[in-house]
């Protein structure tokens, strides 16, 4: 069974979003089987830039997306991304600095951070949607 498995609750209706965070699930799931096969340190860095800037395009898309569509809670849905970027950011700087105690946590951050964001957040952006497609 997959770390992250999403299901019809982590759906914003909105296909570019929901296959970027299929993506997103994706690469933390990978990230997870890593750690806990014991993969090393190297193999962890490698996939943890590759879920960040995955993350970042993922966070451009989805702030054009609101702001071509005149989201109202662009700017502190914003915030959130930024917030998480600054955290990855920190948590890279500590990877380089070998502190093997952080991966085993990693996966569950990422995994938490993702789901609450879809559910309290994201899911949100389906009034867009749903205003655009009327």
């Amino acid at each position: 069974m997959p770390f992250i498995d999403l299901n019809s609750e982590h759906q914003v209706g909105v296909k570019m979003i929901d296959d970027q965070h299929a993506k997103l699930v994706d690469m933390i799931n990978y990230l997870e089987n890593a750690i806990n096969t014991g993969g090393d340190i190297e193999e962890v860095k490698v996939l943890l830039n590759a879920i960040i800037g995955f993350a970042e395009y993922h966070f451009d898309e989805e702030e054009r997306f609101m702001l071509r569509n005149d989201y109202p809670d662009y700017n502190s849905h914003s915030e959130v991304h930024d917030k998480l970027k600054w955290h990855l950011t920190e948590v890279k700087e500590s990877l380089e600095k070998s502190d093997a105690r952080l991966p085993e946590t990693l996966a569950v951050f990422l995994r938490d951070w993702l789901l609450n964001h879809i559910t309290e957040l994201d899911s949100k952006l389906s009034v867009i949607q749903s205003r655009v497609t009327a």
